[in-house]
């Protein structure tokens, strides 16, 4: 590896993650994306995950050791490195994901027939609070999840519960979709649902709302920091606060509020620019003239 750099004339290293389990001879910047390696975040996982969370969460002290920078993708993610890792702040620049570039105007306000969640299926992700609270809802709602099946064990729990709940023929799970077939999903729905109990950022907020839909968000440090006045939300463990909010939507429709900033990738990239040639050449951030 130290010979593709130098061969590259590579001035600093960038990993997209929290973990290397390897040094190098030039300046390092990391990105923290998992705040599941916070212990606080960590109460809703099963003892294997947690102990997985706390095997990366020593790993990554140790990288946070070595780094010259981080990025972190949310004033949450920030938290995390500085508390849980123990990173000096002036180390530490928040750069948020980007979004669409499209954005379509807010649907109608109408009633809610069609609520969609789009999210990967892990325990902390909360997929069982949607399912109990459409169960209380008198109206006929019809739920869709999109997501890959990460945890195999939750997945079961889940679909376990689905077939308890009297509304089981109007819930379905897609699995993972992408392009013009997850555009789809958001195009069909009437109601998109965030119940993620931790998260560092949540792209799908941005998918929702750039497709106009309303969303019902858990009532999280990290849902206010991204979706802000877009959302309405509800406490994630109280399946009834949900179901109060979905009952509603049923019956009157829900307002599409105002995301609190703009999201671009053309911003996300030209600041990680920036902080890696601040990395690199931390004088005044400008590469040095070449030699002769």
């Amino acid at each position: 590896m130290e010979r593709l750099l130098a061969d590259a004339g590579a001035d600093a290293v960038f990993i997209p993650t929290e973990l290397s389990l390897r040094g190098y001879a030039i300046p390092t910047v990391f990105a923290l994306r998992n705040v599941l390696m916070s212990p606080s975040n960590t109460a809703s996982l099963t003892a294997d995950r947690r102990f997985r969370c706390s095997v990366q969460r020593n790993l990554a002290r140790v990288t946070a050791r070595r780094a010259s920078h981080w990025i972190a993708v949310s004033d949450v993610a920030r938290a995390v490195a500085l508390d849980t890792f123990g990173v000096p702040s002036e180390r530490v620049s928040v750069i948020y994901h980007g979004g669409p570039d499209r954005v379509s105007p807010p649907r109608p306000h109408r009633p809610v027939q069609r609520v969609v969640v789009v999210s990967n299926i892990y325990r902390h992700k909360n997929l069982e609070v949607v399912v109990a609270a459409l169960a209380s809802v008198t109206k006929p709602l019809e739920l869709t999840v999109v997501g890959k099946p990460i945890d195999a064990a939750y997945q079961s729990e889940l679909l376990a519960l689905v077939d308890g709940v009297p509304a089981r023929h109007r819930v379905r799970f897609v699995g993972p979709l992408y392009g013009d077939d997850l555009r789809r999903q958001y195009a069909e729905a009437d109601c998109f649902v965030w119940p993620s109990l931790a998260e560092s950022f949540g792209l799908p907020l941005l998918e929702a709302h750039a497709h106009g839909l309303p969303i019902v968000a858990s009532d999280t440090r990290s849902s206010h920091e991204i979706a802000g006045d877009a959302a309405h939300y509800f406490a994630p463990q109280q399946p009834g606060a949900l179901a109060a909010i979905l009952e509603r939507a049923a019956t009157s429709g829900l307002a599409t509020g105002d995301l609190p900033r703009r999201y671009s990738w053309d911003t996300t990239a030209g600041r990680t620019a920036g902080v890696l040639r601040q990395a690199a050449w931390p004088s005044n951030g400008a590469r040095p003239p070449a030699a002769g």
